[in-house]
């Protein structure tokens, strides 16, 4: 069941990054031919910027867990650097979950299917055992294109774990679980 669960994670992570080719593709042809309801880059910067830094500060209150101990982690903000771009992966304990391409493309309310948001629950529920790894930081700076930042939220403040991106896909690292 495990493996199956891992299996459903990671196919949907390839599919985000297959996606962001698309997309990219998709604008290098759009740019060949101008279209008047085109956003512009600084558009697409601007609500990558906003809908990430959203993921990144929302307070257990505003997602209605109040309930909820100061050192729990109640979302995960992960993050892949690659040559081309950026995506962002939100996924809370509300079972809330988004994705959001540097791109300017994203995936809005992916918890809202009854399967996805059970899975993210227990996701996020699993990766309270790695914020121990975690370090405390102030701002959550985009990675680089060969990492991945894990972002863990808390009430007492945002924590962080930076992975190299082959190590995780190589499973030689000891944080692979979080991405799967």
């Amino acid at each position: 069941m495990k493996n199956q669960n891992m299996t459903y994670i990671l196919i949907g992570i390839i599919l985000i990054i297959r996606v962001f080719f698309y997309l990219k593709n998709s604008n290098n042809e759009k740019s060949k031919t101008p279209h008047k309801t085109e956003k512009t880059e600084q558009e697409k910067k601007e609500f990558y910027e906003n809908m990430r830094n959203m993921a990144l500060t929302v307070t257990a209150e505003q997602l209605g867990i109040n309930e909820i101990e100061n050192d729990k982690v109640y979302g995960l903000v992960t993050e892949m650097g690659m040559d081309i771009g950026t995506a962002t992966v939100a996924a809370f304990l509300t079972g809330d979950a988004s994705i959001y391409l540097s791109s300017g493309g994203g995936f809005i309310g992916g918890g809202s299917h009854q399967d996805v948001n059970e899975k993210i629950k227990v996701i996020v529920e699993k990766i309270q055992k790695f914020k121990q790894d975690a370090v405390k930081i102030k701002n959550a700076e985009l990675p680089k294109s060969d990492e991945i930042r894990f972002n863990f939220l808390t009430k007492n403040g945002l924590y962080q774990i930076n992975a190299k991106n082959d190590e995780i896909m190589s499973e030689k690292s000891k944080f692979t679980e979080l991405y799967k």
